[in-house]
């Protein structure tokens, strides 16, 4: 069994629904479980998997860390100093958003490692403004199926609605 904990929420229920939507393009059979009012833990059903992660916002105070003392720690935020962070966000004539998203940090599994990298990430409008989260919700797909990252940009997988100006509130 996968475990990965994601702290430092102040919306866990949209947190929740950007999780949902972009883990049904993978084949895990997975949970959301609620821990508190900040924070998720997406569990995968995977009997040889026996990882654990915690997703931290590094911009914020971080309160809920110390209960996730055997996860391995993977920070986002925007300074050098995260795992993950935000490269650019761009928008085109349609007012469609297109966020940039950068490994800045190797990120090691079990027996393999995600290395530094920046992709493109299409965004839904019912994903909401808050950069925070929808960091958070792709880097934990991206620690259950590194095979995401070729879908996050098909417009196919991510319908486009317009949109509200991204923010950086967590």
């Amino acid at each position: 069994m996968k475990k990965i904990m994601i702290t430092g929420s102040q919306n866990v229920d949209m947190l929740s629904r950007i999780l949902n939507e972009l883990i049904k393009h993978t084949k895990a059979d997975y949970s959301i479980r609620r821990l508190n009012t900040s924070t998720l833990e997406l569990v995968i059903e995977n009997k040889k998997d026996n990882e654990s992660f915690v997703v931290v916002n590094i911009d914020t105070p971080l309160n809920h860390y110390n209960q996730a003392s055997q996860y391995k720690l993977i920070t986002l935020g925007f300074n050098g100093k995260a795992s993950v962070t935000l490269s650019s966000i761009e928008t085109d004539l349609e007012r469609d958003r297109t966020l940039i998203y950068c490994i800045q940090k190797e990120i090691k599994n079990k027996d393999t490692a995600i290395e530094p990298q920046e992709f493109p990430i299409k965004i839904k409008a019912s994903w909401g403004n808050n950069v925070y989260q929808i960091l958070s919700a792709v880097t934990a797909v991206l620690l259950v199926d590194r095979s995401i990252m070729g879908k996050l940009y098909d417009s196919n997988t991510i319908e486009q609605k317009t949109m509200q100006p991204l923010s950086r509130s967590y």
